[in-house]
């Protein structure tokens, strides 16, 4: 019977035998187990809302997560690093497409001409785009003749060629404003080299001379509002 009575306070009997069983208990029986019916209730909300204290009192003492200063160092590395890369990119995507060797209408070397002559080597090798030849033959000529612009403005672009960018400034350098055409396209040159070589600023300082020239003025300002 105590075993019965425990199904029936858990209530694990059928509803059957539940309410069969309900109709023999006394009132004295049936106040007992609803007394340790409620005792059983109260000991298990009691135990639940401990474990949730516990739960709590767990969550409030768990270490939080904190930012560190160095945690922001490299934040800003990283960020560096991201922004230096995108203008780096950003800079050789504009110098490859302004950049294209400027053509050469000084000195037009015929087949069968006497192409031992030392210019018509340099003017050779720079049509026929072999540029370290030409940075040899042209240097070859400056030797011999130093203020021979044209010369000298060929030089600068083969060394741009060859990715000799500061040689190739300080060349275009040497090249006066008595030839306007060369002494502009030099300018445009250096600017250039400048944007290669991640010297904005001074790319700058040389488009803006250019801003009212016919022949460059045009591209120059255009590339002046892309920095």
């Amino acid at each position: 019977m105590e075993d019965k009575n425990e199904k029936y306070i858990q209530g694990n009997l059928p509803n059957e035998e539940r309410e069969s069983h309900e109709d023999n208990l006394s009132i004295e029986v049936k106040k007992e187990m609803a007394f340790e019916l409620g005792v059983r209730k109260g000991i298990e909300e009691a135990v639940r809302d401990d474990l949730k204290a516990k739960v709590r009192e767990f969550e409030n003492r768990r270490p939080s997560v904190r930012i560190r200063p160095w945690h922001l160092g490299i934040a800003a590395s990283i960020l560096l690093i991201a922004t230096f890369t995108f203008l780096l990119n950003d800079s050789q995507d504009l110098y490859s497409e302004y950049y294209e060797p400027y053509p050469n209408f000084e000195v037009t070397v015929l087949r069968g001409a006497d192409e031992d002559d030392l210019i018509s080597q340099a003017y050779k090798a720079y049509d026929e785009a072999n540029y370290d030849l030409a940075i040899e033959k042209f240097a070859e000529l400056l030797d011999s003749n130093p203020i021979d612009v044209p010369a000298r403005f060929f030089y600068g672009i083969s060394l741009m060629e060859g990715e000799k960018f500061k040689e190739a400034i300080s060349n275009f350098g040497l090249v006066k404003e008595g030839n306007q055409e060369y002494f502009e396209a030099s300018q445009w040159y250096t600017a250039l080299c400048y944007l290669k070589s991640e010297d904005s600023a001074s790319a700058i300082n040389f488009l803006d001379q250019l801003k009212d020239s016919k022949n460059f003025g045009q591209k120059a300002n255009q590339l002046r509002q892309e920095l």
